[in-house]
């Protein structure tokens, strides 16, 4: 399929490729009752999810061609002359695709963003877990969904990657 100057299928099929990974990573990750407490145990126990369903996917020829990157940095957009606050983040999990649909090269490099993220009370009084994680989410300066039509966060309120 050519897809030049047909961005938003390239995206379409991309998200649709990544949500069912992701679908079969949580089928998988909620199949054990060993669930570690530290977010970041967590997260490794669920990358290893994301790369066997994407595995078992691509038997089946779907899935992606390459896993996620596990706590990799936000990449770098070609508008910004200096590195900026956003390229400091670490998403949980991204996929990084090249859309060949997008006519400038430099713009070509596109990221699937992943957060998890543990909801429900917080031990800091001001700090509402569902209310912050998604604003931090969509905000431009953490950069999680930066020039992309979408991303994904996931929660739980026990049990979370």
């Amino acid at each position: 399929m050519n897809l030049v100057g047909r961005g938003h299928i390239f995206w379409e099929r991309i998200g649709k490729s990544i949500l069912e990974v992701i679908s079969l990573a949580i089928d998988k990750f909620m199949e054990g009752d060993d669930f570690p407490l530290k977010g970041y145990q967590l997260n490794r126990k669920f990358y290893n999810c994301l790369v066997t369903a994407n595995y078992q996917l691509q038997k089946q020829e779907k899935g992606l061609e390459s896993p996620p990157f596990y706590e990799g940095n936000n990449q770098p957009n070609p508008d910004d002359e200096q590195r900026t606050r956003r390229e400091f983040k670490k998403p949980d999990f991204q996929w990084s695709i090249m859309d060949i649909s997008e006519p400038n090269p430099e713009r070509s490099s596109k990221q699937f963003v992943q957060e998890c993220k543990r909801l429900g009370k917080s031990s800091l009084r001001n700090w509402i877990l569902n209310k912050n994680y998604v604003q931090r989410f969509i905000a431009i300066e953490y950069g999680y969904r930066y020039e992309v039509k979408s991303s994904a966060m996931l929660g739980h309120s026990k049990y979370v990657c």
